[in-house]
């Protein structure tokens, strides 16, 4: 398959569309026919590749949007606050600002 994707792509940057056409319908067909395989002879296993495909999409899809819009520091100042207020004991701040005061 990796074969006939470069040779597809070799063709289309050589400039020969028309044989990048005809090997990328015949690829497609050749693809149709191995997921009607699937589809008729392992449903079970076509069922599971396409469930953790969708499982992997949406894992990567909920870290991207983490990684592209973090907590705002308003909102991660006031959950470290009711973690605080949970009983989570006192933050590093007050540690020191506490010895300093005794001290």
């Amino acid at each position: 398959a990796f074969q006939v994707l470069a040779q597809l792509r070799s063709a289309h940057q050589q400039g020969d569309a028309q044989v990048a056409l005809d090997g990328a319908r015949r690829f497609a067909q050749h693809c149709l026919r191995g997921m009607l395989y699937y589809h008729t002879y392992d449903t079970a296993l076509l069922s599971f590749v396409i469930s953790l495909t969708y499982l992997a999409w949406m894992l990567y899809l909920g870290l991207h949007l983490l990684r592209a819009f973090p907590m705002p520091p308003s909102l991660r100042a006031r959950r470290t606050s009711q973690e605080r207020d949970r009983g989570r004991g006192p933050t590093e701040e007050e540690n020191e600002g506490q010895g300093r005061q005794g001290g």
